[in-house]
């Protein structure tokens, strides 16, 4: 929080800053509503005019002793009623889809409206971030990687080109130290802290060979680590095997849920051709 912010947040501030979070970004006005409940003082003169309510005070009562003393279940929660219970769930499941939580984003746990809301609202975050990679100024961008006398190479700018005008497919064929880390660098570092590149290598040396070329040229990268979350970073780096893994694909599909993932590229892809059941057959999952 405090690195992408400026601002050090604790706890208790944090407690104070969720529910307006929330409030603010919720899609669904029935969460709101709870969360007013939850984290407000009832408003003076507000009333409950259901049937339900009507009913229960008609009885000499409040809605909330109704559901605490009569007809309560033995595995019930002693201290919230069954209303309260299903609020707090609304409220948890709303606030999961603003993290775009998988488990959260079943089509059929999910209102039709709320989803089309979530759905145009994301639409609309991608649409502007493809704005700004088609408006990169790529010979800005090569000078400030290598410097005023830096110029693209013969099939370079065509590449490029295609991948900022998100063409599906790119294949791009050059000699060995040709330049072809470039297509992918330079718009990670006209746009470091919009989405994910993932990059597949081949070898070992070759991912480490990409991240010292990432520091040095100051581009936020990451080597992919199953057993440890990441931290943001604008170059993913993934060794062949570990693409195919079950847990990777949860990180793609995480990622393309939160349409946070801008392109997939392939290193060295003669390795697939060159792959058989016999030699490195996993490999082969990548086609």
């Amino acid at each position: 929080t405090e690195a992408r912010s400026g601002v050090r947040t604790g706890v208790a501030m944090w407690r104070k800053a969720y529910p307006a979070i929330q409030c603010r970004f919720c899609h669904d006005p029935s969460v709101r509503e709870a969360l007013d409940d939850i984290y407000e003082a009832p408003r003076a003169g507000a009333g409950d005019a259901s049937i339900a309510s009507v009913r229960a005070r008609q009885a000499g009562h409040s809605p909330r002793i109704e559901e605490m003393k009569y007809g309560l279940l033995l595995i019930a929660n002693p201290i919230a009623t069954m209303t309260e219970q299903a609020q707090f769930r609304n409220v948890t499941i709303d606030w999961h889809r603003m993290l775009r939580f998988a488990s959260s984003c079943i089509e059929h746990a999910v209102d039709a409206a709320v989803e089309q809301r979530r759905q145009k609202e994301e639409q609309r975050a991608r649409q502007r971030r493809w704005d700004r990679i088609r408006r990169i100024a790529i010979d800005a961008t090569m000078t400030q990687l290598y410097g005023v006398e830096a110029r693209l190479r013969a099939i370079q700018r065509p590449a490029l080109e295609a991948m900022v005008a998100q063409v599906p497919q790119v294949l791009a064929i050059m000699r060995t130290g040709g330049g072809k880390s470039l297509l992918f660098m330079s718009p990670v570092a006209a746009t470091p802290d919009d989405g994910v590149t993932v990059v597949v290598v081949p070898t070992i040396s070759l991912r480490q060979d990409f991240q010292e070329r990432c520091d040095r040229e100051h581009i936020p990268s990451v080597e992919w680590n199953g057993k440890r979350p990441l931290c943001h970073a604008g170059i993913l780096i993934v060794e062949s095997e570990s693409a195919v893994t079950k847990a990777f694909g949860r990180f793609i599909d995480e990622k393309r849920t939160m349409q946070h993932l801008d392109w997939i590229v392939i290193d060295e892809c003669q390795v697939i051709l060159e792959s058989h059941a016999d030699w490195r057959p996993e490999v082969l999952k990548l086609c």
